[in-house]
């Protein structure tokens, strides 16, 4: 994304100094001696009018600096009733002019005419900075502009509108988005160019063949597709496929993992939605004594989400937004359905979201709230349940004399006190959690998690973009689970599980191509097991 003021923009917020700066009488009268710098005027009122209806005065001008500018009143009333030297004046102006810049007015400026000031009154005069014509240069790339910009001409100018609109281009990276303010034949408009081409194909892609499946078909592979602005409605569709591969000689239509998903993304102004499928098919063969029976199972799940960009900043995102889902599972034993393991759920979520970005440096924060309820089956009663969660993560480069770093972390927390179903309790054990620990599969209502991984990129040889990279890594987790609620099927002990583990990898980059190798180990278990400890994943990425 890049922002480009016209030049002669420049030249014209230097032409309108004068409303910032005091007029040339204030000089006349207080730059004589030293003395007469400590001249004041007694002030008990502040009025703001517009600098274009300056001599003509009305009421709507006013509700609208009110309106449009609140800070205006809030700063003003700290200089009521007091005695104000040029030094105050100014320092109102200028506080006035700097919070009209923080919230994104970059072309609308406080300052004073000539007035006589012994009359008790200050009168601040507003140019109000006004978008003039709006270029939307879209190239058949964008299917119209009230979408993701809530503005048109003759609107005040506000550079976070903007923004947010940019940023809803931006999220597409098939896209080359680029906003211009140039000026206009007034000196309170300015000119919006918004321009929109393309610099890479829309569809992009990644396949991964690694050994992280379960223990007993751990070999699996995962494509992802992804089609950018398939609406011209900076929207995303995501094709999302995973499915196990059995090397160890069992029969592959007997002994499978498949799960599948379609997603589907679009923004609208400060609202995003996302829409997501999901459907999974497992079936594990069981030898018994004299013959084997087949165990099948499948479930399709239906989630969708609506959030609101609060704040929407380089620097600061506050999002907040309601999610609504619904889950269907069923299980077999041949032909006979296990009863007692369908699972009929509406879900629904509360959450917030708070990311701090400081040039390369990312913290994010997130508060969810997930409320479902299970209906009833022949087997079972109904039952509601509800399960808070807190995520943290934090991103954080560094450099180590001539080579990049990275340090990543992430905590989170569930506190749930009533009966779960499996897939909503939190697992603790596995590649994705406590590292060291696959296939053990530990998971309660109450957990946290903390992981913790550091990387050191060194180029090895080759150019640009055709370098080979190296990235040795080291990772450290630990997470602890608890069932504060009893039921029939708890294991856990009273006091709960606590498990650390760690690892240390290898990873290699080269354009479309990267490597990754792993050591898991765990440090500590309260429970002596055997588990998977080496991993590795080859991926291909377009």
């Amino acid at each position: 994304m890049l922002y480009h003021y016209g030049e002669s923009l420049y030249g014209r917020v230097f032409k309108t100094l004068f409303l910032v700066c005091l007029c040339s009488f204030f000089h006349e009268i207080f730059a004589r001696d030293g003395e007469q710098q400590k001249v004041c005027f007694p002030i008990d009122t502040i009025s703001f009018s517009s600098l274009n209806s300056y001599l003509y005065h009305t009421d709507d001008e006013r509700d609208i600096i009110a309106k449009t500018f609140p800070f205006t009143q809030r700063l003003a009333t700290n200089y009521l009733d007091q005695c104000l030297s040029v030094k105050d004046i100014a320092s109102l102006l200028q506080s006035l002019n700097e919070t009209a810049l923080r919230n994104g007015y970059i072309t609308t400026r406080f300052g004073i005419g000539e007035q006589d000031l012994n009359s008790g009154e200050l009168q601040i005069r507003t140019q109000i900075g006004r978008i003039g014509e709006i270029d939307y240069q879209s190239n058949g790339h964008a299917f119209f502009f009230k979408k993701d910009f809530a503005l048109k001409s003759g609107d005040i100018l506000n550079l976070k509108k903007l923004e947010q609109g940019v940023s809803n281009l931006t999220r597409i990276k098939s896209l080359d988005t680029t906003m211009q303010i140039l000026p206009a034949y007034s000196e309170d408009l300015s000119n919006i160019r918004i321009a929109i081409k393309r610099k890479s194909l829309p569809i992009s892609g990644q396949f991964i063949f690694d050994n992280g499946g379960t223990l007993f078909d751990k070999y699996q592979s995962t494509l992802l597709l992804s089609y950018e602005n398939p609406l011209r409605l900076a929207d995303i569709i995501t094709l999302y496929f995973l499915g196990s591969i059995p090397f160890n000689g069992q029969a592959i239509t007997r002994n499978y993992n498949f799960y599948s998903s379609l997603s589907y993304s679009v923004p609208i102004r400060r609202f995003l939605i996302e829409t997501n499928f999901a459907y999974a098919l497992n079936a594990m063969e069981i030898p018994l004594e004299n013959f084997s029976v087949l165990y099948e199972g499948r479930s399709f799940n239906f989630d969708s989400k609506l959030s609101y960009a609060l704040l929407a900043n380089p620097k600061h995102n506050i999002s907040v937004g309601v999610g609504f889902g619904a889950r269907t599972s069923d299980s077999f034993i041949g032909e006979a359905e296990l009863i007692v393991q369908r699972q009929r759920i509406l879900q629904y979520s509360l959450f917030a979201q708070y990311t701090f970005t400081l040039n390369q440096y990312k913290f994010s924060t997130n508060l969810s709230m997930l409320q479902g309820f299970s209906l009833s089956n022949p087997a079972m009663q109904g039952f509601n349940y509800i399960v808070p969660v807190v995520n943290l993560y934090a991103y954080v480069p560094f450099n180590v004399w001539k080579f990049i770093g990275v340090y990543t972390t992430s905590i989170k927390t569930q506190v749930a006190q009533n009966r779960l179903y499996a897939n909503d309790q939190m697992l603790i054990g596995g590649r994705y959690a406590v590292r060291g620990f696959q296939g053990l599969n530990l998971s309660g209502q109450f957990g946290v998690l903390w992981r913790n991984d550091v990387s050191l990129y060194f180029p090895a040889f080759g150019k640009d973009p055709w370098r080979l990279t190296f990235a040795p890594s080291i990772g450290f987790d630990m997470g602890y689970i608890r069932d504060l609620y009893k039921t029939a099927n708890s294991f856990l002990p009273e006091n709960g599980v606590f498990l650390m583990g760690g690892g240390v990898g290898l990873q290699a980059f080269v354009r479309y191509c990267n490597v990754q190798t792993w050591y898991y180990f765990p440090l500590y278990s309260p429970y002596p097991m055997n588990t998977q400890s080496f991993f590795f994943s080859v991926a291909a990425n377009w």
